[in-house]
């Protein structure tokens, strides 16, 4: 590394003038004689190196070297660079580092010292051998024949030697090496010529081939993809970090695999309790069941994602992966509210089921009505985002048309479930304190329906991610978090909603170690008493006339269905007058266990 005083900025041409050849030490000029495709004889003015050894394919190399550290495999990678004066062009030329071959040397022996002795850096091969040279390439076969292969290295910045590197330069060699972020060369290439700097053809050419891919989206996919990578350390520097987020992606797909495996079992048991304990399936079930089918659906499509690249930067991705990813996105926005919405209204057909004054009624169907109509719109919204609905995936910025802005749309939408999270959670209180229960039983039910707080901070967080997404300049690169925080969201809405319903399923559990033969029976509505067999009971109703019932003492109030509560242990059984015979003697009380939220409405109300 060259002093200040000793900058190649300092130096200048004297003079010019001819060389003989037989004076040359470094080059010459031949003249060759050659025939063209017509068979015409021509002659060819070529100039060509003196130094290329025996044996050598090649004149020189020069060395493509990283600088990373692994304890930071989240920093930007950096390629080295270097300052040199040249008098053939009188000026001081942006170089990589490089240098002639000696005799008997392998090309990546030549690479790993020229690196030490221009910037005093102790390089290493890339792990990857397909990747770690390149074909021979010719620098100006138009003038003359010299040539070189390019070495790829990385730089570990760990160690000792590396944090105080020492050139070992000739004794006229000024050489100033530095350092640039590598996604920025193509840039930085264009502020040094704008300065009157020299740029080398291979350091010209490599930054515009990293910014022809990274314009074009045309990648061709270096050894440094997500699945097979050079080096572990390498490639979390060459990929921004990618590999890091890779990580982080290959837990989510866990989690999400353990989170859907949940809301599979607590929709089965929701089931299960349904349709044999309480033997009574409605439409909140089947909205929820509709609302598991999609969160499968998500799960097919977020391997989808994983399959080509998701979390990669767009850097390293292939054409056909980037299609894909935005495609496969465009499917999961449309089955996203799908879910989301389908999980509402399925707390909302519930909510009916407990429905005893009929302003919530209403408040409950004209919610599920707007649910509806939001979660189509959205799903139009979605479908037609641009127009034509393909300029979507147009990297290349070549179709004609328009485009919403996804960023506000997504906002919005998101800030109306979030509302409507708040409004359905509020919505049941009033009731349930209304509803004749233990005071202990109310302050459970408004904790179970409480539940849904958490899917409410779930969608609150999601806003964050939905703006890390939208607004991003590699939105490859920033998928996860957005998909993380969805996936939050639906499943903690699936599992709230779906606890409620599998209560009677634990009740019966317990109800078997508590169980006995005393019970007590109610009405929600009108009360009419009437009194069978022997012993004694109280009427409810406006006379307040006593009567008898045979068996355990009991209070009987008609209806079109009745709940059956057990005076020792609080659990419901439903008790139909319509199926019973008139007439004397005490009513049969049923053998079999049910959910208590099916106690206390008829059944066409679902």
């Amino acid at each position: 590394m060259a002093s200040k005083d000793e900058s190649s900025d300092n130096s200048k041409v004297i003079k010019t003038e001819p060389l003989d050849n037989k004076d040359a030490k470094w080059a010459t000029l031949v003249k060759i004689t050659y025939t063209d495709p017509k068979g015409v004889e021509r002659t060819w003015e070529s100039g060509e190196r003196l130094t290329r050894p025996k044996g050598s394919d090649i004149d020189g190399v020069g060395v493509a070297a990283i600088l990373q550290d692994p304890a930071k495999p989240n920093d930007e990678p950096r390629i080295i660079l270097q300052k040199q004066w040249r008098p053939p062009v009188n000026a001081t030329v942006i170089e990589v580092p490089a240098g002639l071959m000696d005799p008997d040397e392998s090309p990546e022996t030549c690479a790993i010292r020229e690196l030490k002795e221009e910037t005093g850096y102790i390089g290493e091969l890339v792990s990857d051998k397909t990747f770690r040279t390149t074909p021979i390439m010719f620098n100006d076969p138009g003038f003359c024949n010299t040539n070189l292969r390019m070495i790829h290295v990385t730089v570990d910045m760990s160690r000792p030697e590396n944090q105080n590197p020492q050139p070992e330069l000739e004794e006229n060699e000024f050489i100033e090496t530095f350092s640039v972020p590598l996604k920025d060369l193509y840039d930085e290439c264009i502020r040094f010529a704008e300065q009157g700097y020299v740029i080398d053809a291979r350091v010209g050419t490599l930054a515009e081939g990293i910014e022809f891919a990274k314009r074009w989206r045309c990648s061709v996919r270096p050894a440094f993809e997500p699945c097979s990578c050079m080096d572990s350390h390498v490639a979390s520097s060459l990929m921004s970090g990618a590999a890091g987020r890779a990580s982080i992606y290959k837990l989510y797909v866990t989690y999400r695999r353990l989170c859907i495996l949940k809301a599979v079992i607590c929709v089965a048991l929701r089931l299960y309790t349904r349709t044999f304990i309480v033997q009574h399936t409605g439409k909140d079930d089947y909205a929820m069941v509709f609302a598991l089918l999609f969160t499968v659906a998500y799960l097919v499509a977020i391997f989808i994602l994983r399959d080509n690249g998701m979390g990669f930067s767009g850097e390293v991705l292939e054409l056909q992966q980037m299609l894909n990813q935005i495609q496969t996105t465009l499917a999961i926005e449309i089955v996203y509210y799908l879910i989301i919405n389908a999980i509402k209204i399925s707390i909302l057909f519930f909510y009916l089921r407990i429905a005893v004054e009929k302003r919530f009624e209403y408040l409950c169907k004209g919610t599920i009505y707007f649910l509806v109509t939001f979660g189509v719109v959205c799903v139009i919204v979605c479908l037609a985002q641009c127009v034509p609905l393909h300029k979507m995936w147009d990297l290349a910025g070549q179709i004609s048309g328009q485009c919403i802005n996804t960023t506000a749309f997504f906002y919005t939408t998101s800030a109306v479930n979030i509302i409507a999270d708040i409004w359905i959670l509020l919505l049941p209180i009033t009731t349930l304190l209304k509803v004749q229960r233990p005071r202990r039983e109310k302050f459970a039910l408004v904790i179970i329906f409480s539940l849904g707080t958490f899917s409410c901070i779930a969608s609150i967080v999601r806003l964050y991610s939905i703006g890390v997404y939208t607004e991003s300049e590699d939105p490859f690169f920033d998928s996860v978090p957005i998909n993380v925080w969805s996936m939050v969201e639906i499943n903690v809405g699936i599992l709230c909603a779906s606890t409620p319903a599998t209560k009677a399923l634990f009740s019966k559990a317990q109800r078997h170690r508590t169980h006995n033969g005393s019970y007590q029976y109610h009405s929600r509505e009108r009360s009419i008493m009437k009194s069978y067999g022997h012993g004694s009971g109280k009427s409810n109703s406006n006379n307040g006339q006593e009567g008898t019932a045979g068996g355990p003492t009991g209070a009987v109030i008609q209806n079109e269905s009745y709940e059956l509560k057990d005076v020792e242990s609080g659990d419901h059984q439903p008790f139909d007058a319509r199926k019973q015979n008139g007439g004397g003697g005490a009513w049969r009380v049923p053998d079999s266990d049910v959910d208590e939220q099916c106690l206390v409405w008829p059944e066409s109300r679902v």
